[in-house]
């Protein structure tokens, strides 16, 4: 008899013994039973679960099942003899749970139940901790298919809920449950990701052992300094504290919809939530895959990350989550831009006029009022910033003596960034810390099929006046930046021959190709060589071992070390 079979048994027959002391689940509850010692757990595992959060869901769920394993005749007898304790009633994804306390539960009985919640009642956060179990076990194959499964039917329940609410868009009662089902599937994704690797043979970052098994607390002695000291504002008005796609579908307020500031952005609730799961170790806003601080293994401890800015060092050493003034700002602000690069979009945006003028209109309102505070500037990486109005208005205003301790990055295809419209901007020549350029290529064919609408010569020439800004000490940094994919991985080794060429001093950095909403999902997958099922993934994995192609500190700067 397999022990699943075996527990199920003993079930049974506490059931049966059970109903002839008196104990009764009223139709139509589940009767879910709990040690009185890990009942705490469970109701906070549960709980996450009502609120769609699959990390907390997950972990206490896993904690669930720790304490003792097996029980003395000592314990069964306490069981038939004390009456259980009804704990709670709750309902979790449509299931009505009586939480019943016993003196003891064993934690093979605990491990049946946490089967059935993933399995049977299909809860995302149990889904999950039942994987890392199998993992735990070594049963990784089996633990991939649960968290495949899992994945599957939380986007099936997550869109169904999304058809309900459009269909019936009166039901929802006021107040935050009429919100929109949303789960963090990152972390299912993620937890998919280590299996994967793991299955395939390959080394799995530290930050991700912890869905393959119990948690190292690797996580919980760091933080990351950016959700204390930033505010990103995005094209559609979205705030965030990191960059989007780190934090997937992760929004802080809307600038232009919701009626606030972006300082009352800054200072609300949700900001707040991102800078508590930098504080408690979750990072369950974090897609720990995407983002390649954790894939490179760079997260500072939190004592490290105290040099970081006054916010963050109030949020380590006193548990402050709630700050007056970002110290970095990002404005990824406009879409307009003079290239339609097949990466980023399929034509040449320019957005309309009266969105221009409201743009405008905000940065003397909203905008302005964060940059006086603020110790970086970062522009713009939605769109060209010298195709902008808004932003090149921005840049008009700017100056050492109106924000004296402010300094620019500044992101640009490069394609207009001249000689002549750099004479444009008089006032920010002393204010530029980075100047980063986006490429994706070595050669002309490749950087006019990619860089769609730029031409090779004028792009280069400009490329060489870029690099004599800062071999003359103009600019602090020269930065040239390559997104690799199927159409240009293997010019990557000749893209840090050509950085080095431009000047010694320039930076090089590479990332992996995302999808924007711009490729259909099998298109994608032709053109993401880093992922490991791509058929030349082995050729992409060659090239970004070549020792040229290590990542240098101030040199280069690749997000690929987790891939390795």
């Amino acid at each position: 008899m397999t022990d699943v079979a075996a527990v199920d048994l003993r079930l049974r027959i506490e059931h049966r013994v059970g109903r002839l002391l008196g104990e009764t689940a009223p139709s139509p509850f589940i009767r879910i039973l709990t040690g009185a010692e890990e009942s705490d757990l469970l109701l906070k595992a549960l709980k996450a679960a009502v609120e769609f959060d699959i990390y907390w869901s997950n972990e206490y769920f896993y904690q669930w099942l720790g304490g003792e394993a097996s029980a003395s005749v000592n314990d069964w007898l306490r069981n038939l003899l004390q009456p259980p304790k009804l704990r709670e009633e709750i309902t979790v994804e449509g299931h009505q749970l009586h939480i019943v306390e016993r003196p003891f539960v064993p934690a093979d009985a605990r491990l049946a139940s946490l089967r059935a919640f993933a399995i049977d009642m299909q809860m995302p956060g149990a889904g999950v901790a039942y994987a890392r179990v199998l993992a735990k076990q070594g049963a990784y194959v089996e633990a991939l298919a649960i968290a495949r499964k899992n994945l599957e039917t939380t986007r099936a329940r997550e869109t169904d809920a999304a058809a309900q609410a459009r269909a019936n868009p009166s039901n929802g009662a006021a107040g935050p449950r009429s919100a929109p089902r949303q789960y963090e599937l990152h972390v299912i994704e993620n937890q998919i990701f280590a299996l994967e690797r793991v299955i395939a043979g390959k080394t799995v970052f530290r930050a991700l052992k912890r869905y393959l098994g119990d948690d190292d607390g690797y996580l919980k002695a760091r933080t990351c300094h950016m959700p204390f000291e930033r505010i990103d504002i995005q094209e559609n008005g979205n705030c965030a504290v990191c960059c989007a796609q780190w934090m997937p579908r992760f929004s802080t307020g809307n600038v232009l919809s919701d009626g606030v500031s972006a300082l009352d952005v800054f200072r609300n609730d949700r900001s707040a939530a991102a800078r508590q799961s930098m504080l408690d170790g979750s990072f369950k806003f974090c897609d720990l895959v995407k983002c390649p601080v954790f894939a490179n293994e760079a997260l500072p401890t939190k004592e490290a990350a105290l040099v970081f800015g006054e916010n963050t060092r109030n949020g380590v050493q006193r548990g402050a989550v709630k700050h007056e003034y970002p110290s970095y700002v990002l404005l990824a602000f406009d879409q307009s831009c003079n290239l339609s690069c097949p990466s980023c979009r399929s034509h040449v945006i320019t957005e309309k006029m009266d969105m221009q003028t409201r743009k405008e209109e905000l940065i003397g309102t909203s905008i302005a009022p964060l940059l006086r505070q603020a110790r970086v500037l970062h522009i713009n990486p939605a769109g060209e910033i010298f195709v902008s109005r808004p932003l090149r208005r921005l840049l008009s205003k700017l100056n050492p003596t109106d924000y004296p301790n402010l300094k620019l990055n500044i992101i640009s295809n490069g394609m207009l960034l001249n000689q002549r419209e750099w004479d444009k901007f008089p006032g920010i020549h002393g204010m530029i810390d980075s100047i980063r350029i986006s490429t994706d290529a070595a050669t002309k064919p490749t950087f006019e099929k990619l860089r769609r609408g730029g031409r090779w010569e004028i792009f280069y020439e400009n490329l060489k006046f870029l690099a004599g800004l800062k071999d003359r000490g103009e600019i602090n940094e020269f930065k040239l930046s390559f997104t690799y994919q199927v159409d240009n991985f293997r010019e990557m080794p000749a893209f840090v021959d050509m950085c080095r060429e431009l000047s010694p001093h320039a930076v090089t950095i590479f990332e992996k190709l995302e999808n924007w909403g711009t490729f259909k999902p099998e298109d994608y997958k032709h053109m993401a060589v880093h992922k490991m099922d791509h058929p030349l993934h082995e050729e992409f994995l060659a090239i970004i071992s070549q020792p040229k192609m290590a990542v240098v500190p101030r040199r280069l700067y690749a997000d690929y070390s987790g891939f390795l």
